[in-house]
């Protein structure tokens, strides 16, 4: 981008199949960059996983892709960035007229009830979805309803709202929480923290379902393995941190 070489960008771009920025620290230049790039390859890149990269709700560089008409990215990978409404309701635009997209992963991304509003509408025009994960995000009751609507006009798509309903997601979250137990640096994050609680709070949640009913088996298990250590985690001094 700096360099302004259109030439030799346009053609190293679209060798790009598979984009892995997963906890890489992006800075609004950082995001300028990665747009110009993106711009020369979506008719190659194949899976973006931007989670944990800090990129606040600048959503309509992921928008960008997905509207293109050259698009064949099938899993997106936004958890733990702060989307917010407006974010995520750009990303609903976008995927309305999106034909490639089948996985899209949104835990623990500030998304609202605001945030829901137009999520029937847009992804019951989209005919490519098969699983969308929007567990951590406190949409409220009328969000809920939403995605219940949205699971009927849909019925194809699998929507993840609860830890629990996903066994991969539960085991998942396990590994970063030892993740972090073993890193200090990580310990010590204030958005590591605020996620871990909103983790928490949709555990608990789960557990007592819609109709005040737990799960069963490995699945309620594992959701109860995940929320003792993240509460052990929590109420570890950071100077232990690290330490068994």
């Amino acid at each position: 981008m700096e360099l302004h070489m259109k030439e030799v960008t346009s053609k190293a771009s679209p060798e790009i199949r598979s984009l892995n920025l997963f906890k890489v620290k992006m800075s609004v230049v950082d995001c300028a960059a990665l747009h110009y790039v993106l711009q020369f390859s979506p008719h190659r890149l194949e899976e973006l996983n931007l989670g944990y990269s800090n990129i606040g709700n600048r959503a309509i560089l992921e928008s960008a892709v997905l509207k293109s008409n050259e698009c064949q990215v099938k899993k997106l990978f936004m958890c733990g960035n702060n989307l917010g409404p407006e974010g995520v309701l750009e990303l609903w635009k976008a995927l309305e007229q999106n034909i490639t997209l089948e996985e899209l992963y949104l835990d623990i991304t500030g998304i609202t009830e605001r945030g829901t509003e137009n999520i029937v509408n847009c992804l019951s025009k989209n005919t490519s979805l098969k699983t969308l994960t929007i567990v951590g995000n406190d949409i409220g009751e009328v969000g809920k309803r939403r995605l219940r609507e949205l699971g009927h006009r849909r019925p194809g798509l699998q929507i993840i709202g609860n830890f629990v309903d996903d066994l991969g997601l539960l085991n998942a979250y396990l590994d970063w929480v030892e993740e972090i137990r073993d890193d200090r640096d990580q310990m010590d994050s204030v958005k590591n923290a605020d996620a871990l609680q909103s983790i928490l709070k949709g555990l608990r949640v789960g557990a007592g379902g819609e109709n005040g009913e737990g799960g069963e088996g490995e699945n309620t298990a594992k959701a109860l393995e995940l929320e003792t250590k993240i509460l052990e985690l929590l109420n570890t001094p950071t100077h232990l941190a690290g330490v068994r």
